[in-house]
């Protein structure tokens, strides 16, 4: 299909609420496309760090209509149909060094850094990277950053997809312990502010420690067990939110 036929394939899907036949094909058949890319994008991504380990996915065809249907975006604009996910026990300044080896390995190549700039509360480095004319997007995440983010999904589900997107939970003054869903939402979102200032300065410190500009007797251990401490209690939140409970 050409790009043209692609956007008005788009501008159907956001207009109805159930896909006609012709157009379901279609749009597998974009979506094929991408799924090619993927392989490509993988195996260059392995190029350029040897050994680190990668999720990736396609979109699906429910994900992509609720898409459309929520943004007025064209449909062949969107950068996310193909992704790839990479999760790091690294700090800040490693996840910089890993960004920097992925986007040596793609021309032309787009940094987006939702560190300092989150999207409610979701902190990453995505890089949108191009094979012939689809997009992928890899996503570069620490430990607490993937944990924070599995823990929103998980809230999602049972609260509803606005709150991914700055929107409140849905029964918002619903009682969960001494909170409400509202004022747990909004707790959880300070956690991330509070974990990546944590971040933060663990990669100062450490940067500081190994050009022996740190004070005597500062080490990496200092920071470095703070911030596994962070990363256990994300851990045991994410993990209480997929055993089934109630909130």
């Amino acid at each position: 299909m050409s790009t043209s036929q692609v956007d008005r394939l788009g501008e159907r899907l956001r207009g109805t609420e159930v896909l006609s036949e012709d157009d379901l094909a279609l749009l597998q058949r974009f979506r094929a496309e991408h799924e090619a890319a993927l392989i490509e994008v993988q195996a260059r991504l392995e190029r350029a760090i040897p050994g680190v380990a990668q999720a990736a996915r396609i979109k699906t065809i429910q994900t992509l209509h609720d898409k459309l249907r929520r943004q007025p975006t064209k449909l062949s604009r969107i950068q996310d149909i193909a992704g790839v996910r990479i999760v790091g026990d690294m700090d800040l300044a490693s996840q910089d060094a890993m960004v920097a080896s992925i986007a040596r390995e793609f021309a032309k190549a787009r940094v987006i850094d939702r560190r300092a700039h989150p999207t409610f509360g979701y902190r990453a480095v995505h890089i949108i990277v191009k094979v012939g004319r689809c997009s992928c997007e890899v996503q570069v995440r620490t430990i607490p950053q993937h944990l924070w983010a599995e823990i929103v999904e998980r809230l999602a589900d049972l609260w509803g997809r606005d709150i991914r997107y700055g929107g409140s939970p849905e029964q918002r003054g619903t009682r969960v312990g001494d909170l409400t869903r509202q004022g747990l939402w909004e707790l959880i979102r300070g956690v991330s502010d509070q974990m990546h200032a944590l971040e933060e300065a663990a990669a100062d410190q450490n940067l500081a420690v190994e050009a022996g500009d740190a004070p005597p007797g500062l080490e990496h251990v200092d920071l470095e067990q703070a911030r596994r401490d962070t990363r256990d209690v994300l851990a045991k939140l994410r993990d209480f939110l997929e055993s089934g409970a109630t909130l």
